[in-house]
């Protein structure tokens, strides 16, 4: 299940789970493999300094993973689109931090 609020976005499973702080994120990706559809095949990658949450695009509540780009200027929906349609292994990415460049 994912949940969505306070600048976090809160992904549960039975098992435990994952949050991530949403400003602390400095990449987003969506990953795709050629395992569907019997088996998850698209999976959305939040990279922080911390390391990478990966979460099946199946989950529950994954839209609010859409509606969590909201808070990154100039994220790239139309990857978003692309990854949706890929059925092979691809990585799509949907946001980078700019990086300043020191002289």
């Amino acid at each position: 299940m994912i949940e969505l609020d306070e600048g976090a976005l809160r992904y549960l499973t039975g098992e435990g789970g994952v949050i991530v702080s949403l400003p602390e994120v400095v990449r987003v990706e969506i990953e795709t493999t050629g395992d569907g559809p019997t088996e998850d095949d698209l999976f959305w990658l939040w990279v922080t300094p911390e390391g990478t949450a990966r979460i099946p695009a199946s989950a529950i509540g994954s839209e609010k993973m859409v509606d969590a780009l909201a808070a990154f200027s100039g994220a790239r929906y139309e990857q978003v689109i692309a990854a949706s349609g890929s059925t092979e292994p691809r990585l799509f990415i949907v946001w980078q931090k700019d990086r300043l460049l020191v002289h």
